[in-house]
C-alpha cells in the first residue's frame, strides 16, 4: 500500500506541470542518495533553484525530506571567479524569508583543485568548489527554505556558471549539488543532484515527504 501511495504521489508531481524553468531559472532535484550506500533515483530530498537576478544568482534550497539539512555543496562550470574566492560574495541570506544571522552559517570556497581536495569533500560524492554550511546547532528543517545571493566582484555571475560537476573522489558518482541530511537518530545520508529537472519546485513538494520518510528509514538501517 505504501508503495502505491508513493507511486501515485510521484505521478501527480510529474504530471501536474511540465513547464520547464525559464532561461533565467534552473531547478535541480537532489534525488540521488550516495552515502552511506548508493540509492539512485529516489524522490527528491531537497530542491535547489537558481535564478538570475541582475549580475548575481539567487539560490533557493528547500528541504523536503523528513530530516534536517546542514549544508549545500556546489560547483562552478569552469572557474568564474579566477583564482581568488574572496571575490565571491554571499548576501541576503534568509531562512523562510527571515534574515539569517551570520553567526549561524559559514561559507568555504576553493582557490584551486588542491583546496577542493583538502576541505570540500562530500564523502562518496566528490570534491566541490564551494559550500554553504550551517554551524553546529543550526539546520534547515523539513519544509524550510534557505535563500541567498551569490555575486562576484566586477563580474556578471549567471546560472550557466553552476552546471559543473564535482571532482571524483574515486568512490562514487559526481554531482552539481550535494547536501547532508540528518535523521532523528543522529545518523545521516548524503544526497546529490546532477541535472536540471522540468518540474517546478512547488510540484516536487507534494508527496516527496513520503519517500523522504522511507529514505531516513533506510538511513537508520544502514547506520545501525
Amino acid at each position: 500500500m505504501r508503495k502505491l501511495i508513493i507511486s501515485f504521489a510521484l505521478l501527480l508531481a510529474t504530471g501536474a506541470g511540465q513547464a520547464v524553468a525559464t532561461a533565467a531559472e534552473l531547478t535541480f532535484a537532489l534525488d540521488q542518495i550516495f552515502n552511506p550506500i548508493l540509492i539512485p533515483d529516489v524522490a527528491p530530498q531537497a530542491v535547489v533553484t537558481l535564478t538570475d537576478v541582475g549580475d548575481a544568482v539567487r539560490v533557493d534550497v528547500t528541504n523536503i525530506s523528513s530530516g534536517n539539512l546542514d549544508s549545500l555543496y556546489f560547483n562552478f562550470n569552469g572557474d568564474p571567479y579566477g583564482s581568488d574566492p574572496r571575490d565571491l560574495r554571499f548576501s541576503n541570506v534568509t531562512l523562510d524569508g527571515a534574515d539569517l544571522n551570520v553567526s549561524e552559517f559559514r561559507t568555504r570556497l576553493a582557490r584551486n583543485e588542491n583546496q577542493r581536495r583538502g576541505n570540500l569533500l562530500a564523502s562518496g560524492g566528490g570534491f566541490y568548489d564551494g559550500v554553504f554550511d550551517f554551524r553546529r546547532g543550526s539546520s534547515l528543517d523539513s519544509g524550510e527554505t534557505l535563500s541567498f545571493d551569490l555575486a562576484i566582484n566586477g563580474e556578471d555571475l549567471s546560472i550557466s556558471d553552476f552546471v559543473g560537476t564535482s571532482l571524483s573522489d574515486g568512490t562514487g558518482p559526481t554531482f552539481v549539488f550535494a547536501s547532508r541530511i540528518f535523521g532523528d537518530n543522529g545518523g545521516s545520508i548524503w544526497v546529490g543532484g546532477l541535472t536540471p529537472v522540468p518540474i517546478p519546485a512547488s510540484f516536487l513538494l507534494f508527496g516527496s515527504s513520503l519517500i523522504g520518510l522511507f529514505a531516513i528509514a533506510r538511513m537508520r538501517i544502514c547506520s545501525a
